[in-house]
């Protein structure tokens, strides 16, 4: 067995201490038989594990993913639409407040997947820039996929609007 000499810090290891708070003979504590050391899975910023020899994302960035404006000269329908150009994971919509209140956001669509639950619309003016408590969990789009929102304008105008969120590269 060996013989260890040394300082005790926060129960390592155990023996008589002389005067000086130094470990005499004392022998190192071991794990029992039959314990297993948990392992970290390392994680993605959503949660999901990376996959074994896989680098993971090196950069996660809160970023502006802006949608551009669309004007209409009277009631109607226009879209918001831009490719993205890295991945990305909106977390908060903005659209303007000039004619948010007067507009309804008739769908959202992040490549091919709608992010609205159901099939109604929604008032433009819960995405407000003056509202709050307006965060939602969109899916990640990837980088080259087409994100969309769709409205509905009661009056002539412009709106214009983009996405606040994550970005990973």
């Amino acid at each position: 067995m060996a013989e260890y000499i040394g300082l005790d810090i926060a129960g390592e290891i155990e023996g008589d201490d002389d005067e000086a708070g130094y470990d005499i003979g004392a022998a190192a504590r071991r794990r029992p038989m039959g314990k297993a050391v948990a392992r970290v899975v390392p994680r993605t910023p959503y949660g999901n594990p990376v996959a074994a020899g896989s680098r993971g994302p090196r950069e996660v960035l809160y970023q502006v993913f802006g949608m551009g404006a669309a004007t209409l000269g009277a009631a109607g329908s226009t879209l918001l639409s831009q490719v993205a150009q890295e991945t990305f994971r909106p977390e908060r919509l903005i659209l303007s407040d000039s004619v948010a209140g007067n507009s309804t956001v008739t769908g959202i669509f992040l490549g091919v997947r709608p992010q609205f639950a159901n099939l109604a619309s929604m008032p433009a003016a819960a995405f407000a820039a003056g509202a709050f408590e307006v965060r939602v969990t969109f899916d990640t789009i990837q980088a080259g996929k087409t994100a969309q929102i769709n409205i509905t304008m009661a009056a002539a105008g412009t709106i214009s609007g983009g996405f606040f969120g994550t970005m990973v590269r």
